[in-house]
């Protein structure tokens, strides 16, 4: 504790913020007992009666995460109401990450208080009192602070058995009312900012932390009477700063008044349409990234006017002027989607997706791109049948393939095998796939090899035959790696395309060729991970063929094609033993094995021989 001290008290800021990280360390040393007559006490009478605490923010900040740290692990709840003391000083510095994470900590210690019995008899007073002062501060950092700490509190009350919890809860509404409604923009931008988590508190919904259950109580009254005249009154706030942050609470409004329809239309539907057609694009930006979870909670029925209305909304979101706002609002097309049904999205989304594609800023076109396979995605959106899919993306998927920008086309890329099954029908996109087998960007080729068995099972064997096996062996020389082990990779699918008679007369006999041509290792060592790959779905008639060429590769000049040869002897005998007949082990596997390690010079290929030779032995 005095070499804390000492270092605490040094002139050094190094050293003053070297001692605040050590304080769990320090207290960890002292024990929960001293920690909590010495290392607290002392912290609270070095923050609440200096003067100079504006002085060191990295201090502050450190102490104000260390604080947070101590409770539970360290300090049990009912003897952390020191330590909210300190932090509520903190809450109310200059410095904004000071105070944010000072707000962080009390809300992390405040559910803590309830989990100890002992903590119930000072607990409420106090939060109340720190919820009083720093709502009711002449300056407007404590009261930005407070709107980041009342819902944690309001839950307190809400959960606790304080006596007149009724009258404290009746008391918070008030201080949030008060500071939605201050001068100060910045205090009602953080009201604005935690407005959804405060209306969820009072809604006896907002339990993060706390070990209970959602109260059963229906609150619906109180948010009504108390808190939806905040939100509007936000949502309608002369600074966009404010409105921005008011509306993306639409859906924690629509969630505490129970998903109710009827009065989603009519309180906080009127929000989500005006702030479709903000004058600030800040505005309509925040509300549509948020569009998708905020139609879900309003719980409109498919059917009704309502759903109607929303998606009119939406659809003006994708039509906007702000590039930025269109990129959002399309990020949320495929949970629309899911959440309309087919009519909606035919209706009011599918006549404004072709204007996008051609959207004139590279990030629209990109999340569009993204949002059309996630639509295709059964796990995001199930509900578009094949013939929707073809009418309405196809032309899109072709013009996106044809982007002059690799980050658009890989969107679609490396989702494309979700739409294996329709792929024979669409001609185009085939041969835009053909031609991007060269493409410069080795991502893209990539993504390309990932789909060509994918492809074979769409098109055909023949097709792939004449059309495909020529780009497919090209990729497995390219000059990137990642390409090669897309080839490597797509050897068991290729498999259970094709069956073992064609990869065995056909697919196996190129490999061959170019494992013996070869020149380079680098090329050996991916025909050699090709034929390990077919051991994942390994049928007998291949597994004699794939044993002489892993064996082939034992007697390779160069350490690293030997050293894959026994990953795949390896890994062969581990997931094939029963098929590997005992002749075939003796007579040639465990010989070629055991000849190796004697000549064997490199010490981590001469490692994974002697592992292959073990597994096969026992």
């Amino acid at each position: 504790m005095e070499l804390f001290e000492a270092q605490f008290t040094s002139h050094s800021s190094e050293a003053r913020v070297d001692a605040m990280r050590r304080i769990v360390t320090v207290g960890e040393a002292l024990g929960p007992e001293l920690t909590a007559v010495k290392l607290i006490p002392y912290l609270s009478n070095s923050i609440l009666t200096s003067d100079d605490i504006e002085e060191d923010d990295e201090i502050l900040l450190v102490l104000a995460e260390q604080l947070g740290r101590m409770v539970p692990g360290l300090i049990p709840g009912h003897k952390a109401l020191p330590i909210l003391s300190i932090l509520e000083r903190l809450a109310g510095v200059e410095e904004t990450v000071v105070r944010e994470q000072a707000c962080i900590s009390i809300t992390k210690i405040v559910p803590e208080l309830l989990r100890d019995q002992e903590g119930y008899t000072e607990a409420p007073a106090l939060l109340l009192g720190i919820a009083k002062r720093l709502s009711g501060a002449e300056w407007f950092t404590s009261k930005v602070s407070a709107a980041g700490v009342l819902g944690v509190i309001y839950t307190y009350f809400h959960l606790s058995d304080a006596t007149s919890k009724e009258e404290a809860k009746r008391e918070l509404r008030i201080m949030y009312r008060d500071l939605a409604e201050d001068d100060a923009p910045m205090v009602r931008r953080n009201a604005a900012k935690y407005l959804g988590g405060f209306v969820q508190a009072v809604a006896g919904l907002s339990h993060s932390g706390f070990d209970a259950e959602p109260n059963p109580i229906d609150n619906k009254s109180i948010v009504l009477e108390d808190v939806v005249p905040l939100f509007h009154v936000l949502c309608h706030d002369e600074q966009d700063s404010v409105r921005l942050l008011a509306v993306v609470a639409s859906g924690d409004v629509a969630v505490s008044l129970s998903k109710d329809s009827n009065l989603n239309s009519e309180f906080v539907l009127p929000i989500v349409r005006n702030g479709c057609v903000d004058l600030s694009w800040r505005v309509r930006n925040n509300l549509a990234k948020n569009f998708a979870p905020i139609a879900k909670n309003m719980n409109f029925p498919v059917s009704s006017t309502y759903q109607t209305e929303l998606f009119l909304c939406f659809s003006g979101l994708l039509q906007d002027s702000e590039a930025e706002v269109r990129g959002a609002a399309v990020s949320n097309v495929a949970e629309l989607t899911q959440l309309g049904g087919c009519d909606l999205f035919s209706s009011h989304i599918a006549p404004f997706l072709p204007p996008l594609a051609d959207d004139p800023v590279m990030e629209v076109r990109s999340r569009l791109a993204q949002s059309l396979m996630d639509c295709v995605s059964p796990s995001i959106c199930s509900c578009l049948s094949d013939k929707i899919i073809l009418q309405t993306f196809r032309p899109l998927l072709e013009n996106f393939l044809n982007d002059e920008f690799p980050e658009v086309q890989l969107h679609i890329l490396t989702k494309l095998s979700l739409l294996s099954s329709l792929l024979s029908k669409m001609d185009v996109v085939v041969n835009h796939l053909l031609q991007m087998t060269k493409a410069a960007n080795w991502r893209v080729r990539e993504a390309v090899a990932q789909l060509l068995p994918h492809l074979a099972e769409a098109m055909g064997l023949p097709f792939f035959e004449d059309h495909l096996l020529e780009p497919w062996l090209n990729m497995l020389l390219d000059k990137v790696s990642q390409v090669r082990n897309s080839c490597v990779q797509g050897m068991p699918k290729l498999l259970a395309v094709a069956g073992p008679h064609w990869i065995q007369n056909e697919l196996l006999l190129q490999y061959k060729s170019i494992y013996d041509d070869s020149t380079s290792y680098l090329t050996r060592i991916t025909v050699l991970r090709s034929y390990a790959a077919l051991l994942c779905h390994m049928h007998p008639q291949l597994l004699e063929e794939v044993i002489t060429q892993l064996l082939k590769g034992l007697k390779d000049k160069v350490a690293n094609v030997r050293m894959i040869s026994a990953k795949g002897i390896h890994q062969m005998y581990k997931q094939e033993k029963e098929v590997v007949s005992g002749v075939l082990m003796q007579t040639k596997i465990i010989p070629a094995l055991t000849q190796c390690i004697k000549e064997e010079e490199d010490e981590d290929c001469r490692y994974f021989v002697q592992l292959a030779l073990d597994t096969c032995s026992g």
